[in-house]
């Protein structure tokens, strides 16, 4: 006998850390599997207006889908100084073996949460702006080697 009860389907995270320290959703790591950005991804919203965003973003009409790149390979993480009229600054970055020459600006919590899986092979979504305004909108370790 069938159970009448309609299941939702919902779509796990592989990893909680990430998705809360680069703001990502289920959805949005699905459409950027797809190769897309999702509305909210492409405004950078945080998790906590996303249903209003989701609840206007039906009544406008869907233009052309922002396209986002991928790449996979180890996470290096690093910090970068600065000198700004005479003061030292240390910015957290990130960058991917295999030769990719993109290196990603990042905040002090994802750097901590990096930090716990460097050495690992990650799958990285990110949308391309020059050499160092690249901005990752979602990453996902990876079960094997790229």
């Amino acid at each position: 006998m069938t159970n009448p009860k309609k299941f939702k389907v919902v779509h796990a995270l592989p990893n909680r850390q990430l998705a809360k320290a680069f703001n990502f959703t289920s959805e949005d790591l699905q459409a950027n599997r797809l190769g897309f950005l999702t509305r909210e991804q492409k405004w950078d919203i945080p998790s906590a207006l996303r249903p209003i965003t989701r609840a206007i973003g039906m009544i406008l009409p869907t233009r052309q889908r922002d396209k986002v790149d991928h790449m996979c390979g180890r996470l290096e993480l690093g910090r970068d100084q600065s000198f700004h009229y005479g003061f030292a600054t240390f910015q957290q970055t990130v960058t991917v073996s295999g030769g990719y020459g993109v290196k990603f600006i990042i905040t002090d919590e994802q750097y901590a949460v990096l930090a716990q899986f460097s050495g690992i092979y990650h799958h990285i979504y990110y949308i391309y702006r020059g050499d160092t305004m690249s901005r990752i909108v979602s990453i996902v370790a990876s079960d094997f080697p790229c």
